[in-house]
């Protein structure tokens, strides 16, 4: 048979047995009612114990707080009173904030480069721990032990003393280890690399604006006025990005916000396809020269050109630049470089007029066929081309012949006028 059936003869039976007079010993509905209603009131039970639970740890961290605060208060009374009464043994939770360990000291590896930041980590220590470190006495001692032992010297009648006061005060301690352990001298030249540095030419805001800050830091100018450090900055970026900015509203009193606007411009800028195209070079920060400081002085990236050299139909490159300078004086002023190499000694020289001597001389021209062969281009010695008259492997100069009657003004020498000949016919 099954089981369902089962069941409900089972029911009908109980109830055949029961009293005629007699109702339901129950409501299934309203079972289900009362089941609910428990329900609902342990929720609303469990929702106040939470509460109040809530309400009890915060008033053991304000508790935890103020005895972490009176202890150290406390502590001095003690002293200063004298009292020799048994002191009130503290609670846990006094106990805990008196156990709490400090910090380690920050110990300075002695480089002049690494001091800015072992300065920073000494005010971080101390203020951190200042409740637990005792007097000014023993901060003090802390800070002189954290400098090498071959460095102490120069600060040790200051520890000694306790200053001027006498009073032992951390912080104008700090002050002079700053004097004597900082490095001015990097300091200064932080200053003269920022007035100095350049955003390259195709290079992205973001990465120029982390050097100029890295090297803000070097001089000590985050500290400074935010007017001036815009100020800076505003002269350091690139021409491409200055002239996008004209038409913006930045404020110049805010440096924050003054460079967030800025990235937001060059963002935009930066996207474009043609603010650094492929191969692009100028990427990088660069720096104008300093002639003082010895250093190579380095040509803005945004006026550099490439251009290709004029040449003659020699194949020479021809100067460019030369202002008032005519042919005659440049002809002078090569002869007089030519004859400061000659005057110079040497065994290369010597060997160089062996075989310069060694060489049969030109044949004697007239001025008519210098001219002549200049026009062709050819050397004024053994007329060929492919070489200068002063460069002729066949024949030395020519010796001026020894004929009365020779006008001069007609005839010359390769010489000094045979040069000046050359260089105005262009050949040279």
């Amino acid at each position: 048979m099954p089981r369902e059936e089962t069941r409900e003869e089972d029911r009908e039976m109980a109830y055949q047995q029961q009293p005629m007079g007699d109702a339901p010993t129950s409501n299934p509905d309203d079972t289900l009612n009362e089941l609910l209603e428990q329900l609902r009131a342990s929720a609303v039970a469990n929702e106040t114990l939470i509460r109040q639970n809530r309400e009890v740890n915060a008033r053991l961290l304000a508790l935890e707080a103020a005895v972490h605060n009176a202890a150290p208060a406390a502590a001095n009374l003690s002293v200063n009173t004298g009292s020799e009464s048994t002191p009130t043994p503290p609670t846990p939770l006094a106990t805990m904030a008196i156990q709490r360990k400090a910090t380690k000291w920050p110990v300075w590896d002695g480089k002049t480069d690494s001091f800015k930041t072992h300065a920073c980590l000494l005010r971080v220590k101390i203020e951190e721990d200042r409740s637990i470190l005792g007097t000014d006495r023993a901060i003090c001692m802390g800070m002189f032990n954290s400098i090498p032992a071959d460095k102490r010297p120069r600060i040790s009648h200051w520890f000694e003393t306790g200053g001027p006061t006498g009073g032992y005060d951390w912080e104008e301690f700090l002050g002079v280890l700053k004097d004597k352990f900082e490095d001015r001298q990097a300091k200064q030249t932080a200053g003269d690399q920022l007035s100095r540095m350049r955003m390259g030419v195709t290079q992205h805001f973001a990465d120029y604006l982390q050097d100029f800050e890295f090297k803000l830091s070097q001089c000590d100018g985050l500290g400074w006025p935010d007017r001036t450090k815009i100020i800076y900055l505003n002269n350091s970026i690139n021409s491409k990005l200055r002239e996008k900015l004209v038409s913006k509203s930045l404020p110049d009193d805010d440096y924050t916000k003054w460079t967030r606007k800025v990235q937001d411009v060059a963002s935009r800028l930066e996207s474009l396809p043609s603010y650094r195209p492929k191969g692009s070079t100028n990427t990088k920060t660069w720096y104008l020269g300093q002639g003082s400081s010895g250093r190579h002085a380095q040509e803005a990236p945004e006026q550099a050109e490439t251009q290709t050299p004029k040449v003659d139909y020699d194949g020479d490159t021809l100067m460019t630049g030369v202002s008032g300078l005519s042919i005659s004086n440049l002809a002078t002023l090569i002869n007089a470089v030519q004859g400061n190499r000659n005057r110079g000694g040497g065994r290369g020289r010597r060997r160089q007029s062996r075989e310069e001597n060694d060489r049969p001389r030109a044949p004697w021209r007239s001025q008519d066929a210098i001219r002549r062969l200049a026009a062709q281009n050819k050397c004024f010695r053994c007329e060929k081309v492919g070489h200068r008259s002063h460069e002729c492997p066949t024949y030395r100069p020519a010796a001026k012949p020894q004929v009365s009657g020779v006008n001069n003004a007609e005839t010359i020498t390769e010489g000094k006028e045979e040069e000046e000949s050359f260089s105005e016919s262009g050949n040279e």
